[in-house]
């Protein structure tokens, strides 16, 4: 079997990693679709900085989104709470999801005041559709493994995907699915590169 594709930012000098759950990718994608709903064909996420918390127990995603410098007269700020086991949007204290205690195996889904410009939502909206186009494997979206890796100041950014492993049985191994990334230039708005393949096809069970 061929190599596996790594994420080609990872290992760069100043590179910002981010291991996520499928359930906060999901979250991440939500937010872009509930974000974009305010203004129905309009790509507001380019006039907006975000900024990403997650919860000490690792249940709640905190999202605030920010008119950039210049167009806060046009735009009022956002601010977004997510149960990222249910990607369902939350009260900011009165959800159970705040006092779900800490998934001590649950090493990823990490973020600490990340910054980044809101446009990250958009591109990570874009990569998602294509796993979901390329994903023939018969193994769900949601067995699969992520990540993001910011890089520069005006920053650059890649998403991966990783094959699937099936939940609660890791000690078995990998399973096949999709592999890959796509790579984009969030301050010229560019995709650089996509690379998705189909790894270890397994056609066992359905999406």
């Amino acid at each position: 079997m061929t190599k596996h594709i790594h994420n080609p930012f990872r290992s760069e000098e100043g590179a910002e990693v981010y291991d996520l759950s499928a359930g906060m990718l999901f979250c991440l994608v939500q937010l872009y679709l509930d974000f974009s709903r305010r203004h129905p064909g309009f790509e507001l996420s380019q006039y907006y900085e975000i900024y990403l918390q997650t919860s000490k127990n690792k249940c709640v995603l905190d999202a605030t989104l920010l008119p950039k410098v210049g167009f806060e007269s046009f735009f009022q700020a956002q601010r977004y709470y997510y149960d990222i086991k249910t990607q369902a949007q939350i009260d900011e204290s009165k959800h159970e999801a705040w006092h779900a205690p800490l998934d001590q195996l649950n090493v990823r889904d990490d973020f600490n005041e990340l910054v980044a410009p809101a446009s990250m939502l958009y591109k990570i909206y874009m990569t998602y559709r294509q796993f979901i186009l390329k994903n023939v494997t018969g193994l769900p979206l949601a067995w699969h493994r992520y990540e993001l890796v910011l890089l520069g100041n005006e920053p650059l950014m890649s998403l991966a995907i990783y094959p699937a492993i099936e939940p609660g049985q890791w000690m078995e191994g990998v399973l096949g699915g999709l592999e890959g990334y796509m790579t984009f230039d969030l301050k010229r708005d560019l995709v650089l590169e996509s690379n998705i393949r189909v790894w270890g096809v397994w056609m066992g069970r359905k999406k």
